[in-house]
Parts: structure tokens; C-alpha cells; sequence
């Protein structure tokens, strides 16, 4: 009876492992699609001759949306080609990364704040 308790703490410790990498992964993906939206919408807008305000919100919506999704898929990838010791490493210097972790803090107050001032500041 112990060892399959044991078994299945095991098995939970590497589902929570490989769910924390996937979702690292895919709020870095967010955060390269945040950062490449504007610039994207600015070359495409600057070929085609005409400038938006629903085109620019709307790839603000949808890149980072779309990084997010290649993130996390990457992140799957990732996590299903790595045996349990190598996930629980990734996964741990992932926690203990205080740059990483401050960066994402930094992140969704910027998306918070952001999401609060844009319709204050187009507001009729």
C-alpha cells in the first residue's frame, strides 16, 4: 500500500512540475507577444497606407494571445521529452529565480494598469 502511495506522490510531484514549467512558458510567450504586437501593427499598417485604433487593439489582443498559445505549447514539448529529475531541476531554478519572478510581477501590474488607463484615455 505505501509504495503506491509513494507512486502517486510522484506522479502528482511531476504533473505539478510539468504544469509550472508549461505556464512559465506560456506567460513568456505573452509577454514576447506584448512586446512584438505594437511594432508588428506598425510595419503592417505602414505597408498597407492606413492606421486604426481597433487594428492596433486588436493585435494587442491577438499576438500576444497567439505567443502565449506557442509558449505553452513549446513548454509542453518541452516537458515531455525530460525525465522527472531534469523537470524537477527546471522547475526549481524556475521558483527560485527572483529576476524571473519580479519581471512577471512587473508584468501584470503593467497589463493591469494598462488595461485600467487605455479606455480612460480614448474615452468620448
Amino acid at each position: 500500500m505505501s509504495q503506491q502511495v509513494g507512486q502517486q506522490l510522484a506522479a502528482a510531484g511531476l504533473e505539478e512540475n510539468k504544469a509550472y514549467v508549461v505556464g512559465r512558458l506560456g506567460v513568456k510567450g505573452l509577454q514576447l507577444g506584448c512586446l512584438a504586437a505594437t511594432p508588428i501593427y506598425a510595419i503592417q499598417s505602414i505597408r498597407k497606407g492606413g492606421f486604426s485604433l481597433r487594428g492596433l487593439l486588436r493585435y494587442n489582443w491577438f499576438v500576444p494571445v497567439l505567443g502565449a498559445g506557442a509558449g505553452a505549447t513549446a513548454g509542453f514539448i518541452q516537458t515531455s521529452q525530460m525525465d522527472h529529475p531534469t523537470l524537477a531541476f527546471k522547475a526549481t531554478d524556475f521558483r527560485m529565480d527572483a529576476d524571473r519572478v519580479r519581471q512577471d510581477d512587473m508584468h501584470l501590474i503593467g497589463s493591469v494598469i494598462g488595461a485600467l488607463v487605455l479606455p480612460a484615455l480614448f474615452r468620448e
